[in-house]
């Protein structure tokens, strides 16, 4: 982390925000640290399921999520029977993903951990 990965803060700043922490992210792309500076933590709540552009890629996801659809059988009012399928397919691609998409999330996590350890170890020069 260069001396510019960091922010400058007055004494009354940290004074008003005394919970504030700064946390460096990996720097991606930059040849800079993205910063958060934080005061309250927030609890959201769960985070949001993502479906990752590249799974369309996968041999057998389009006939998988058409056939799931399919054969999902809701009983109800449009809307709620697009919101239980909508859950049902979440949950069925969970499952998919793992079998098909050999943990990507995870492989991108670990790339990005080793190019910041290298990025490190460059830091020194």
């Amino acid at each position: 982390m260069s001396r510019l990965d960091r922010f400058l803060l007055s004494e009354e700043w940290c004074l008003d925000w005394p919970n504030c922490k700064q946390m460096a992210k990996l720097r991606g792309l930059s040849d800079h640290c993205p910063l958060v500076l934080s005061a309250n933590e927030e609890d959201w709540g769960p985070r949001p399921s993502r479906m990752l552009k590249c799974w369309k890629d996968i041999p057998g996801y389009n006939l998988f999520v058409k056939d799931k659809w399919n054969s999902l059988q809701v009983d109800g009012w449009g809307g709620y029977v697009l919101k239980e399928k909508l859950k049902m397919i979440k949950a069925a691609l969970k499952d998919w993903h793992k079998t098909h998409a050999q943990n990507l999330p995870s492989r991108i996590d670990n790339l990005k951990i080793r190019l910041s350890a290298l990025d490190e170890k460059g830091g020194g020069e």
